[in-house]
């Protein structure tokens, strides 16, 4: 963290430079952006490493007298200070030399620099390029639905959460955006937009959860219907024109 908090805006100037060099950034990035880039690659990986190293707890109660308003579903096992953990030689082992421990730490900094600069990678050339498609999207909603609740993404695999949900507090409508739409190979998607970056709660489920294909288009009204997910988080049909329809039928019907 301490090292990240010193080098980490000066590494990121340089993996953007190498961006631009290489035809993946059409600029050098601004101030505000390197800044954004920071806190982000902060709080989305070194955060959690600092707080695993330093004993500090992943959630806490709200209120914090209460701490029985707080289930454990599950325990998340696999993450970079456990399979850091995994590279140290076992308790058992014959040898327990400085060598083999050594071999171990050497085993362990070449993995968490690989996945440190995949992080930095996936914010600097393609999380923060996403910023103008969604920006886009969201400027045009009304041009789809009058309440704003659809945004077209322009580039399907674009990772748009983050960028929706800090767009809409910027322009002061928060929780705006219901339901997003983008293109693959298969036709196009209709994903409801969650409650926050990581919730698997939606702000509006698709209906018609677990239809397919001619059950889905006869339930909906709506041509070449492909699926609902059974949670209602995503949606496809064949055509834009299929999609969009499933959105605004979506948005216009009372829960």
């Amino acid at each position: 963290g301490l090292v990240y908090r010193h080098y980490g805006k000066q590494l990121i100037q340089k993996y953007a430079a190498y961006g631009v060099e290489n035809g993946l950034l059409k600029a050098q990035l601004s101030e505000p952006e390197v800044n954004m880039l920071f806190d982000r690659i902060y709080r989305n990986f070194v955060e959690q490493v600092d707080g695993v190293d330093n004993g500090v707890a992943d959630w806490s109660p709200v209120p914090a007298d209460k701490p029985e308003n707080i289930t454990r579903n599950y325990r998340t096992t696999t993450n970079l200070s456990a399979r850091v953990g995994t590279l140290n030689p076992r308790w058992n082992d014959a040898d327990q030399s400085a060598t083999s421990i050594n071999a171990a730490f050497g085993k362990a900094v070449t993995l968490a620099t690989s996945e440190f600069f995949d992080v930095v990678d996936f914010y600097t050339l393609s999380w923060l390029p996403a910023r103008t498609v969604v920006q886009k999207a969201f400027d045009e909603a009304k041009n789809h639905h009058s309440s704003g609740a659809i945004a077209v993404m322009s580039a399907g695999g674009c990772p748009w959460r983050e960028h929706l949900m800090d767009i809409e507090e910027e322009a002061g409508a928060k929780g705006r955006t219901l339901y997003v739409l983008f293109g693959d190979e298969k036709g196009w998607r209709v994903q409801a937009v969650p409650k926050d970056v990581n919730s698997f709660e939606n702000r509006k489920s698709l209906p018609w959860k677990g239809l397919r294909d001619e059950d889905l288009s006869k339930a909906s009204g709506i041509d070449g219907g492909v699926f609902v997910h059974v949670s209602g988080f995503i949606g496809g049909n064949k055509t834009f024109e299929g999609a969009m329809a499933m959105a605004v039928k979506a948005v216009e019907m009372t829960e």
